[in-house]
């Protein structure tokens, strides 16, 4: 039986970076046919991300190189390269990279549609925003 998907190859520098604040992201389409969402993304040294929502979407994060904080709903969890964590939707959360930075893998699922994705970014209590194309 002959697949109707092809082979995709491809490298994480080729692809565009996306930013938000500290936060680079980079969207691996060739994702899309498992309809999932697959994000290469960086923090600098001490670089931080800023708070998040989203309400359709499961995340699961597992850090490739470095540490950081994850700030899951007011708790601070430590990542270190190797550690993973699951965020069920609705969950408010932010990153802190530690000293030397950090990269990670996030998918989301189900796929996420990136020029309007499932992001509320949560600066106050009071005030919120959602993600733009960057």
């Amino acid at each position: 039986m002959k697949n109707k998907h092809k082979v995709k190859h491809g490298n994480i520098s080729s692809l565009t970076i996306r930013r938000l604040g500290d936060l680079e992201m980079r969207v691996v389409d060739a994702a899309g046919p498992l309809n999932l969402t697959f994000l290469h993304e960086s923090l600098p040294p001490n670089g931080t991300a800023p708070y998040v929502i989203h309400s359709r979407t499961m995340e699961f994060v597992y850090v490739t190189k470095g540490e950081m904080t994850g700030i899951i709903d007011g708790r601070k969890i430590r990542l270190r390269e190797g550690d993973y964590l699951f965020l069920p939707c609705g969950v408010e959360h932010r990153f802190e990279a530690a000293g030397a930075g950090v990269e990670a893998v996030s998918v989301f699922l189900p796929q996420m549609d990136m020029n309007k994705p499932d992001a509320k970014i949560v600066f106050s209590k009071k005030k919120s925003r959602r993600l733009s194309k960057v």
